[in-house]
């Protein structure tokens, strides 16, 4: 009997996890029988002029950022005929099954080629350092986490802990000078990230769910600065003003019709230079915009965003090894232990009226928008994925000397 075979592809923006999330792929497909082809650079891999390689599991190390195999923001739908491109190449490698990982962009574009070609079933791992891709639970009161479907993304742990350590080095540097640091973290329309920075300790966050009231956060950073001399503010680049608009964009649009988001840190630096340093005892230049742009998203994966990486690829392995189709290997809650199981891929995407993905977007038990901080639900969250919140930065007490 011919060997089956397995292709795997990785679109959008890398993460530190994608390597781990294909090498378990690989092992759980080679486990079932099947040869595994790594599909090069997303979706464009899978066009006339795409290419494919041989992709063994002992040929990815887990540990390594990025993506072996590389990545690319490509829209089939988007491309003349792409579909029907995407089809042939699909009979042209002798694809038994295909594994997409990536984002929503990445997985819509997935279940749209498996309903062109029939034949071959199409299954998912999320990747979003946005940990955009899932759904919360519905109601009020507590925050029932174990209804959360996709509690995480792989890539995300490994950036929040990043940020977090980041924010929290900032302060070291924003006491010495006396500083106002805005700090800038990814996050279109979801500000899972920026909160995660409540680890590091900011002062103040500020999320995209929830239009910016400049003037109470401008009044709360003067009176943080009078009263300690240094502050630290996150801001996520998606963060909007009142009108609902993004405060900092591009006009650049990429193939999914995203505009470029970035340095809406630099804009609530300069209305705190023209608003703060004449009247709040700090200096103009010393409120300074931190932009860590790639930082967040390369290097190597925690040992916990690699190893649940590499779970969710073997279920998404045991997903196409069972003969199912339109399934997403998800984390799960349950009880205090993060589990591993499938979803089907509509019960994770989640659409409105207009058909338009419904990102996950966090959940206003999780973040106190009057003090622009996090809330205990919102560690409660975290708490599986980065551990307790420990202590709070405390300034050194020293004792004036007066000769």
């Amino acid at each position: 009997m011919a060997t089956r075979r397995l292709g795997v592809l990785t679109g959008g923006g890398d993460t530190t996890a994608l390597n781990a999330t294909l090498k378990g792929i690989a092992l759980g497909g080679e486990a079932a029988g099947y040869e595994v082809i790594g599909i090069e650079a997303g979706w464009a891999g899978m066009l006339a002029d795409g290419s494919a390689v041989g992709l063994p599991s002992s040929a990815i190390d887990p540990d390594r950022g990025g993506t072996i195999i590389r990545s690319s923001r490509t829209n089939l739908r988007r491309v003349d005929g792409g579909m029907d491109q995407a089809s042939a190449r699909i009979t042209q490698l002798g694809l038994d099954a295909l594994v997409a990982i990536g984002g929503d962009d990445t997985l819509t574009v997935g279940v749209s080629l498996g309903e062109h070609h029939q034949s071959v079933p199409v299954n998912f791992v999320t990747k979003t350092i946005d940990n955009d891709v899932g759904t919360n639970p519905a109601g009020a009161g507590d925050y029932a986490r174990s209804e959360m479907r996709n509690y995480f993304c792989p890539g995300f742990p490994t950036a929040a802990t990043w940020l977090a350590d980041a924010a929290r080095a900032l302060r070291t540097t924003a006491y010495s000078h006396g500083r106002i640091l805005i700090f800038e973290a990814m996050g279109r329309t979801a500000g899972w990230l920026a909160l995660a920075t409540a680890y590091g300790h900011p002062d103040f966050i500020v999320l995209p769910e929830w239009p910016l009231d400049v003037d109470a956060l401008v009044d709360a950073i003067a009176a943080r600065y009078t009263d300690r001399g240094n502050v630290v503010v996150v801001v996520a680049e998606g963060a909007i003003g009142p009108d609902g608009r993004p405060l900092a964009e591009s006009g650049d649009v990429d193939a999914f019709g995203h505009r470029r988001l970035g340095g809406c840190s630099q804009w609530l630096a300069d209305q705190l230079k023209s608003r703060v340093a004449h009247d709040g005892g700090v200096s103009a230049g010393n409120i300074s915009a931190v932009i860590p742009s790639y930082m967040q998203r390369c290097g190597r994966p925690t040992a916990f965003d690699r190893d649940r990486a590499i779970e969710l690829g073997r279920a998404a392995a045991a997903a196409v090894a069972a003969g199912e189709n339109n399934r997403v290997a998800c984390p799960v809650l349950d009880g205090d232990t993060l589990a591993t199981t499938t979803h089907d891929v509509g019960d994770v995407l989640l659409r409105d009226a207009g058909g338009t993905i419904i990102p996950r977007t966090v959940d206003p038990r999780l973040y106190d928008a009057d003090s622009f901080s996090i809330t205990s639900a919102g560690r409660d969250y975290f708490e599986p994925l980065l551990g307790p919140v420990g202590d709070d930065y405390c300034d050194a007490e020293l004792t004036p000397f007066t000769g």
